[in-house]
């Protein structure tokens, strides 16, 4: 799913906050005016962050409701409970307290900061990039440094400094310096801030349609719903290219969760085809073409259809409904448009690897007069060798206390598994999540009725 990070770069699931991307900016600019060290510019940067998450957290008991939906800001933990007589700022950024990490919470955003010009090399140090104006970066974080200076600040000091809080991003000259890094008015086409602001402004458009209906999952309303005919979406490069990772997503979610499935089912040392059995026992006993015929299609032509969220599915064992799934989204392979198809698909380096859905369609038409079950168990050796395989190659050996580790949950011995622990399951994340917690901060969009709603500023974008 390496296609995620190139549809929607600069944003991760560990970098929901708005303005940590701009207040690293700052903290360099600052760095740099000062002629700090490397040493100095760091504890900078600490102190920084801690007076932001101070007065994050004061301001949101004072005014919650500005807050609703947004997470708690870096170190909250451990700087909320310790707000009661004000901010100790010695004592809330020393190395291990607020973050244990040397530079704080700079490393998850880091990548993404390069990547959007909010920073820059400099020789061998790192410096505020070319996007990062510098009287915008003043003006959103004025008094800032002054704070972060001092030893304490007052509770009431806080407070007084909410204009630093994170809600407030949506009204600062940086947080607009961020939406212009985010979503550029000009983006440089085929680069990666074209795809962003593309993947951005689809996003809002699906949010948009998702309070008109109703929808709760903006990925099943993208491929299935509205936004599969929305004329604005259509008009949007990479609406396609989303399509065929949304459903390829579908696959994954489908595997993991079969795969966790299966673990459960270990108890104690097991031969490898007694978790299979066990897998089939839950299967009916028809082939596997009778199987595949009895379940909801896909496909209608080249447009996809909901089959893997039907009712029918949902009456299922879960571990027969996973793999109800996985046979419907394997049956989308080669019929779908080509830019759909080639994102769904994955890498032409990938197509015959294995649980791609080519591949799986292929199983599919070898096995389809055999009986499902024992495609089940053929399919469960398949998977723990997989398993072991994949656990060998991120093995490694620690010199220190002399031990081989493999990474791994399911151990096989001889033909037989045993587990230590269980798989959690679930899909890949797509980083909307992220994506969406950003554009709150900035102001394109807020929360109501436990969803987000978007405001004028992104309904314009």
């Amino acid at each position: 799913m390496a296609q995620v990070a190139h549809l929607l770069p600069g944003v991760t699931t560990v970098t929901a906050h708005a303005r940590y991307y701009t207040l690293h900016a700052a903290v360099f600019a600052e760095a740099r005016t000062r002629g700090l060290d490397q040493s100095d510019t760091r504890r900078l940067l600490r102190r920084a962050e801690v007076v932001v998450g101070a007065v994050s957290s004061a301001h949101g008991k004072v005014d919650p409701a500005v807050h609703e939906g947004m997470r708690s800001p870096h170190g909250a933990d451990y700087i909320s409970p310790r707000l009661a007589a004000g901010a100790d700022i010695d004592s809330l950024s020393a190395d291990g307290a607020y973050a244990q990490a040397e530079w704080g919470f700079w490393g998850p955003y880091v990548a993404s900061e390069f990547g959007m010009g909010l920073l820059a090399t400099e020789g061998n140090r790192t410096v505020d990039g070319p996007r990062a104006d510098p009287d915008a970066l003043r003006a959103g974080f004025e008094g800032l440094f002054a704070l972060a200076a001092r030893s304490n600040v007052t509770a009431e000091e806080l407070v007084e400094a909410s204009h630093l809080c994170m809600c407030r991003a949506g009204t600062s000259a940086d947080g607009e310096l961020l939406r212009q890094a985010l979503i550029p008015e000009l983006p440089k086409e085929m680069h990666d801030e074209d795809r962003r602001a593309q993947t951005l402004r689809m996003l809002l458009r699906l949010t948009d349609l998702a309070a008109e209906t109703g929808a709760e999952n903006l990925d099943q309303l993208l491929v299935f719903g509205m936004g599969r005919d929305d004329a604005k979406l259509r008009s949007v490069e990479v609406v396609p290219a989303w399509t065929g990772v949304v459903l390829r997503n579908f696959n994954v979610t489908a595997w993991r969760n079969l795969w966790m499935h299966l673990v459960q089912s270990i108890e104690g040392l097991m031969s490898v085809d007694a978790v299979g059995e066990a897998f089939a026992d839950t299967l009916p006993a028809v082939s596997l073409r009778a199987f595949v015929e009895s379940l909801p299609k896909g496909m209608d032509g080249t447009v996809p259809l909901p089959g893997e969220f039907s009712a029918q599915l949902q009456s299922l064992a879960p571990i027969e409904a996973e793999l109800s799934r996985l046979v419907i989204g394997a049956h989308r392979s080669g019929g779908l448009d080509d830019r759909v198809q080639s994102y769904f698909q994955g890498r032409r380096s990938e197509q015959y690897q294995q649980l791609t859905p080519s591949w799986l369609q292929d199983r599919i038409r070898e096995w389809a007069d055999r009986p499902v079950r024992d495609f089940a168990i053929w399919l469960t050796h398949q998977l723990v060798t997989r398993a072991e395989r994949i656990a060998l190659m991120k093995a490694s050996f620690d010199s220190k206390s002399g031990v081989f580790r493999i990474p791994t949950r399911v151990y096989v011995r001889d033909g037989y598994v045993f587990r230590d622990s269980e798989e959690a399951g679930g899909g890949v994340a797509l980083r909307w999540g992220s994506a969406l917690q950003i554009m709150g901060g900035i102001g394109l969009v807020t929360r109501g009725d436990a969803r987000w709603i978007v405001t004028d500023e992104g309904r314009n974008l």
